[in-house]
């Protein structure tokens, strides 16, 4: 017989983390001949799930709505809709979905064996206020409905613990490294360039959504510190992303007069043709639950560099890290970096360890620790 399974997600994007690991998990169980049901809380508007679509076994439901306010009463429709199939499992990775699909769960409106959910930040450290209010009362409007709760790192973990105590003692929370899949990372690095790279000597890259947790405006003066030296005028500076601290970053570098230097071309659906263009990839946040970028940087990229933004990267074998909020110290692990001539020993290690992250062994751990 086969499995049923639901994956709940605010929109078909796959730009996320949290997106990306849910789209995984759906593909896991497709590929695998589960019957996979994909419940998206707003209308499908960027297709990057369509791969799935045409698949027999995987059903949509989505909805008109562009914004997630509104796709809450179709949300609660289709899973009325689907309130006779009893799932083996739900999976979701947002506090907003979770606290909704458990609230109908324990009314009795959706029924599953296991429902998973996983963190997506360190909410308890990046969240102060009526922000953080907002997540704690969904923690205990619809988290306690969880039969086991992902936690990305040890650190997110005991956060969530000290954070809501008695929540946690009813979700099980386990530590779970993020998936990936190698091989189709392989197969996006070979397609082609979504911008032009307008330079030919070394390309240092980086990506993620323009907004402070991220780190770019540290990055771009850490950047600039580079070009002051004759060793790295070569050295041109790629940020893929978008967002509201656009306009910050564009003045940046403006006032530093690197128009030339810095590139900031947008969002690229396809991260990794750029990647493995680079000389050198960086992460440079502030703060993050995990970054997942940095998975697809080292499956591309020999020199990578990291600030400890987040339990377990200074664990990670070959990277280059540094203290982050720190602007000296990400120049001088940038600096390091581009210094170094032979960075091929990292490969072996950056595949170990994405091998030890797949994506049939994250789902293993989910099931067993499910079970418990």
């Amino acid at each position: 017989m086969k499995s049923n399974i639901l994956v709940f997600i605010p929109n078909d994007s796959r730009v996320g983390g949290s997106d990306e690991v849910l789209f995984q998990i759906a593909n896991h169980y497709a590929s695998h001949g589960a019957n996979v049901y994909i419940l998206f809380l707003t209308k499908i508007r960027f297709g990057d799930w369509q791969v799935l679509e045409g698949l027999s076994n995987v059903h949509f439901y989505s909805n008109s709505s562009a914004r997630e306010l509104g796709g809450v009463f179709p949300s609660l429709v289709n899973v009325f809709r689907l309130r006779r199939i009893r799932f083996d499992y739900v999976f979701t990775s947002n506090p907003h979905t979770a606290s909704f699909l458990g609230l109908l769960r324990m009314v009795g409106v959706l029924k599953t064996k296991h429902f998973i959910g996983r963190e997506t930040s360190s909410v308890f450290l990046r969240f102060t206020g009526r922000e953080l209010r907002s997540y704690k009362l969904h923690h205990h409007l619809g988290y306690r409905a969880l039969d086991c709760l992902i936690c990305q790192t040890e650190e997110m973990k005991q956060q969530f613990i000290e954070g809501t105590p008695s929540i946690a003692k009813r979700v099980n929370p386990v530590v779970i490294p993020n998936p990936v899949n190698p091989s189709e990372m392989k197969a996006k690095a070979l397609k082609a360039l979504d911008f032009s790279i307008p330079c030919q000597g070394r390309l240092v890259v980086s990506a993620g959504r323009f907004i402070n947790e991220k780190g770019f405006d540290l990055l771009i003066e850490a950047f600039d510190r580079l070009q002051k030296e004759v060793a790295f005028q070569d050295v041109t500076l790629l940020i893929l992303g978008d967002g509201t601290g656009r306009q910050n970053l564009e003045s940046m570098v403006k006032h530093r007069g690197l128009q030339a230097k810095v590139l900031l071309p947008g969002m690229s659906k396809n991260v990794y043709p750029y990647f493995r263009r680079a000389t050198l990839c960086v992460i440079s946040s502030r703060m993050e639950g995990f970054p997942n970028v940095l998975l697809q940087m080292m499956s591309q990229c020999n020199s990578v560099v990291s600030t400890i933004c987040a339990g377990g990267i200074d664990q990670i074998a070959g990277l280059i890290t540094c203290e982050p909020n720190n602007v000296d110290a990400l120049y001088q692990a940038m600096k390091y970096a581009l210094e170094t001539e032979d960075t091929t020993k990292n490969r072996p290690l950056f595949e170990q360890e994405l091998e030890s992250r797949s994506i049939s062994n994250f789902i293993a751990k989910i099931e067993l620790a499910a079970s418990n």
